[in-house]
């Protein structure tokens, strides 16, 4: 299960750090999906999955949660 439950999360952590460079709103959208798709892997387990939704928003904090950041996601038409 733990395999399954990162494994959108290293997705994303490739996409950030390969060749090509996503634009803001991509990112921010992919993680919004990340966080997702992790409450539905565990079953919406809140014990479960907020420890881990906690460490991602606090890492976001300060580098993600921009206005801007927010615009470009809701610009963007892949969502």
């Amino acid at each position: 299960m733990c395999f399954e439950l990162f494994k959108p999360l290293v997705k994303v952590l490739r996409l950030v750090d390969g060749d090509w460079r996503p634009s803001m709103g991509f990112v921010y959208g992919e993680l919004k999906d990340v966080k997702k798709e992790i409450i539905k892997l565990c079953k919406d387990t809140k014990e479960i999955y907020e420890p881990i939704i906690q460490i991602i928003d606090s890492r976001a904090k300060d580098r993600l949660d921009s206005p801007l950041h927010l615009t470009g996601y809701l610009l963007n038409p892949y969502y």
